[in-house]
């Protein structure tokens, strides 16, 4: 008869304690446990065997429930009070139901009826060898639980070593845990343990994983090694000077955890059987733990990301320059950024808990809605808003949808697009200025040339009509003398008949007046070419020290056509020092507030004045343009400036030139255009500039 507790190469696995008062059964079950390699121990006096148990460890008593001298349920307690432990199987000739019940809730592991056959008892022993393994491990990890508690991984590594070193005494304690090479596995050790080399702990690793389960490796010399799946010591465990192993892989749910190992070396007892099923049970124990401690690893390291990931987007929230509303699944704000405050020009705990809705005109929501519901390009819109103070907002509007536990919610991204479409307006502006002023430019040029050769013909006209009016002076002369000389001569008859016929006298008076307006009217035309052509000049990139006054007049000759029918221009021009300037963006500016006057004085139906001066205050200068039209009506005074307004009818104003004007001399020169008006009594616009800009070439006066 044989059980799975045989010792290997003669050593004791496990003590027996076996009290009975039959002699014969007493040493018939001391033999049979002697010799399947258990420590067998006979007595029949409680008493003893109380006093052996505080001096020993006992695995598994086996008691006569009549002994004499005890009372079967009282000496039970008494055993268990000595070692809670010990596991104890109750014989009896005289069982019956209630004294089994007695017995078992007194703590006893089994109760049987005599006479026990071998294979019996030995299976009950076998069950309670193992039930007592259990115990010693529940009761180790039970004592040392907050070691294995801990959440950090590497701390419940070394606790976890640290208790398998107190239930398996060994040279070396530690885990292997396989990377890429099963030869080289990272080895974590118990403190204390005696260093192993890693080839050989790479070995063990393979050879336990190819096993497929726990390994037992010691000396196969003996049968009983064989029978009881003792594995070889390799050749690399000898050379390490490793006499025993013990090696259980911890596997939970598919996850590899690594493999449990301890050593021993030099001339000590090799691992028992009992050792190699205690390490099987704690390794079954802490295999959970383990895999609880890394799977919170996992989550406190996702946690972790979860945090930094909700930083970094509460950083990106509140740092961006789009506006962002957080949406509940009904379209209610929930959250805004702070962008959204200065592009709406709303106060966020306004908007909080209001519908979108209020963002947008009813046809515009529509919009939205069809996007909301993937009708619309999800890549967004664009729309003109209005802002808190009325403003109107170019924006590119886009709505996102994600889940939440409590259902769909939503994002919804503004762009504010309005510096960049005023930008792109100004832009064409310009461009459309850049070539009328090309054009100007070549109209001039081609202007000019015939112009001038107009000129010089009508000097050399003059010239000749001197000429000639001397010539007729002395042929009248020569007429009158041969009169005198020859009396009526046909011939000077009809000279002075032609004479008559050529209104001489008319001619003389009136060709050097139409000379005269004729030079009066070519002068005009260079004025107008030369105005034209300075207007045109194309502006350098760099700001460059200009006169003011200048392009002031040349503007004056470029608008005439616009002023000269509703207006008389009066100008008042102080001495200007060279201002550092862009001075074809400045005659731009001039040329608007010319052409506005002028319409603001048609408007009144009556002629009016349009007057400029300029003066110097201090590091700066002043222009001022002034009309004597209807006035700027007050509901209109505070968005002259903005881009796109206009009060003109449609085709006569684009709305753009004030603030073109207000981007040139504050936003470019760092100046003022500011302008005070009365209803019915007309208006002054100022424009302040400083006279040197940082950063400005030091150039002469462009002229």
């Amino acid at each position: 008869m044989r059980t799975g507790w045989e010792g290997d190469m003669g050593e004791a696995v496990a003590s027996i304690l076996v009290l009975d008062d039959d002699p014969e059964v007493r040493e018939r079950v001391v033999r049979e446990l002697a010799a399947l390699g258990f420590e067998a121990i006979a007595t029949l006096d409680a008493t003893e065997a109380l006093a052996l148990l505080k001096a020993r460890r006992v695995d598994v008593a086996v008691v006569e429930f009549d002994l004499p001298g005890t009372r079967g349920v009282e000496f039970i307690q008494a055993l268990k009070e000595r070692d809670p432990g010990l596991e104890v199987i109750i014989t009896t000739r005289t069982a019956s139901a209630e004294s089994a019940a007695a017995c078992i809730k007194s703590g006893a592991f089994d109760y049987v009826e005599k006479p026990v056959s071998a294979a019996k008892l030995w299976g009950l022993i076998d069950r309670a060898l193992e039930r007592r393994i259990f115990y010693d491990v529940t009761a180790l990890t039970s004592t040392n639980v907050e070691l294995l508690t801990v959440q950090d991984d590497a701390q419940l590594i070394a606790s976890m070593l640290e208790v398998f070193a107190q239930l398996l005494p060994g040279a070396s304690h530690g885990l292997l845990i396989t990377g890429k090479d099963p030869l080289q596995p990272r080895i974590e050790l118990a403190p204390g343990s005696v260093p192993v080399s890693h080839w050989a702990l790479g070995i063990l690793n393979q050879l336990t994983r190819e096993g497929g389960g726990a390994a037992r490796f010691g000396s196969i010399g003996s049968r009983q090694a064989r029978t009881h799946g003792v594995l070889g010591l390799p050749s690399e465990f000898e050379e390490a000077g490793i006499t025993a192993a013990l090696a259980y892989p911890l596997v939970l749910n598919g996850v590899d955890l690594g493999v449990l190992f301890t050593l021993r070396t030099g001339d000590v007892p090799p691992f028992a059987l009992s050792e190699f099923q205690k390490g099987r049970v704690y390794s079954d124990r802490i295999a959970p733990v383990l895999h609880n401690a890394k799977l919170y690893q996992c989550l406190l390291q996702a946690q972790l990301e979860l945090q930094a990931s909700e930083t970094r987007m509460r950083q990106m929230f509140a740092g961006s320059n789009l506006a962002i509303l957080i949406l509940d699944r009904h379209l209610i704000i929930q959250e805004v950024n702070p962008a959204t405050e200065q592009i709406f020009k709303y106060e966020a705990r306004s908007l909080i808990n209001q519908s979108l809705m209020t963002l947008f005109e009813p046809r515009q929501f529509e919009v939205i809605l069809g996007m909301v519901e993937g009708a619309v390009d999800p890549g967004g819109v664009e729309m003109v808003l209005k802002r808190g103070h009325g403003d109107d907002l170019h924006a590119h509007v886009q709505v996102l949808g994600f889940d939440e536990p409590e259902g769909r919610a939503y994002f919804a991204f503004f762009r504010d697009l309005t510096e960049q479409r005023r930008m792109e307006t100004e832009l064409r502006h310009a461009q459309k200025l850049e070539a009328v002023g090309r054009l100007a430019a070549g109209i001039a040029h081609e202007i000019n040339t015939p112009v001038q050769f107009v000129a010089d013909s009508l000097y050399f006209l003059k010239e000749a009509f001197a000429d000639l009016e001397r010539l007729q002076a002395v042929h009248e002369e020569a007429v009158r003398a041969l009169t005198e000389l020859l009396g009526d001569h046909p011939v000077l008859a009809d000279c002075r008949q032609a004479t008559e016929e050529a209104d001489l006298e008319y001619l003389r008076e009136e060709l050097p007046r139409a000379f005269e307006r004729a030079q009066d009217g070519l002068d005009r035309v260079a004025s107008i070419v030369k105005a034209m052509k300075e207007f045109a000049r194309p502006d350098r990139k760099e700001m460059v020290a200009s006169d003011l006054n200048r392009g002031i007049l040349s503007t004056i000759g470029v608008a005439q056509n616009e002023v000269k029918y509703v207006a008389d221009v009066e100008t008042q021009l102080g001495d200007l020092p060279p201002v550092v300037c862009h001075i074809g963006d400045l005659n731009q500016v001039f040329l608007n507030l010319l052409v506005n006057a002028a319409h603001a004085i048609e408007d009144t139906g009556k002629r009016g004045t349009i007057r400029i001066a300029t003066e110097r205050l201090g590091d700066e200068v002043m222009v001022a343009v002034s009309d004597t039209g209807s006035g700027i009506p007050e509901a209109y005074r505070d968005k002259i400036f903005e881009p796109f307004f206009t009060s003109k009818e449609l085709g006569r104003g684009t709305g753009q030139g004030l603030a073109i004007a207000r981007n040139i001399v504050v936003d470019k020169h760092g100046g003022s255009l500011t302008f005070e008006t009365e209803q019915d009594r007309g208006t002054t616009f100022f424009i302040r500039l400083p006279v040197e800009r940082k950063g400005a070439e030091k150039l002469e006066v462009t002229p």
